[in-house]
């Protein structure tokens, strides 16, 4: 079964955040029933992760850590370059921010980790996620020397990239899905009364650079009346845990 020859390979190993976790399910749910023989999809075996009966997908196990980073070089260096070998796909698809080695096909990463374009989010963080910061963006640019296109999520995302690195890469902007939540998650019934009320907006993001809460306040601040007199509320989920984020909160 996954060395039949297909279009395009979505390697999604390393998708255990719950941001590209997300994202995954939903593809996984909505590739269209005429492309799913194009299609291999490569995830972890995680409980987060669920995969529809009639979707191509291998299904790899974690380890724990210290053991993870060793399994995921011989995955990356030797199990995947000779899989592609073997079904010769006219496309690789890293969907999390890395895949370091160079592939026969078109490689194509989608950047979702905003630490690694965005200096001013680095800069808020310990001495030791730095570190760790500093270690994954050597990890993306050496994955950028030989990608073909890279898939962000917002055009602040793109001019983020395009100013931390110099590339000629071509940037697609693909803004994520919106799900209904009110069916996909089990939710308090208030929350769901907010949510289908019909004049009320709600924002549901961790606070980062990227996710504009910072737009969303000078909306609100040049449309006041309008949002008044139309009867609109706002509603923001948000953490205090970052210097940032409390200094938006201060500014509500």
């Amino acid at each position: 079964m996954f060395f039949q020859s297909v279009d395009i390979v979505f390697y999604a190993y390393n998708a255990l955040g719950l941001g590209p976790a997300t994202m995954l399910n939903r593809l996984l749910n909505e590739v269209p029933q005429h492309e799913l023989d194009r299609c291999l999809f490569i995830v972890p075996k995680v409980d987060s992760i669920c995969i529809p009966q009639q979707v191509n997908a291998l299904q790899l196990p974690i380890f724990p850590f210290p053991i993870q980073p060793f399994v995921r070089l011989i995955i990356d260096f030797v199990l995947i370059p000779v899989l592609t070998l073997l079904i010769s796909p006219k496309a690789f698809l890293a969907f999390a921010n890395y895949f370091v080695v160079p592939t026969k096909c078109r490689k194509i990463v989608c950047l979702r980790h905003s630490f690694l374009v965005d200096q001013s989010a680095v800069a808020t963080l310990s001495s030791s996620r730095k570190f760790v910061e500093y270690l994954r963006s050597l990890t993306f640019r050496a994955t950028l020397l030989s990608t073909d296109q890279i898939i962000v999520e917002s055009s602040l995302m793109r001019d983020l990239l395009a100013s931390t690195v110099s590339t000629t890469i071509d940037i697609v902007i693909q803004h994520n899905p919106l799900p209904n939540v009110t069916e996909e998650l089990q939710v308090d019934a208030q929350i769901v009364k907010m949510l289908n009320a019909k004049h009320n907006i709600v924002y549901i993001a961790r606070f980062y650079p990227h996710k504009n809460h910072v737009f969303l306040l000078d909306l609100v601040k040049e449309n006041r009346d309008l949002f008044r007199a139309s009867g609109i509320r706002f509603y923001v989920t948000i953490s205090s845990s970052s210097h940032q984020s409390r200094q938006w909160l201060t500014s509500v």
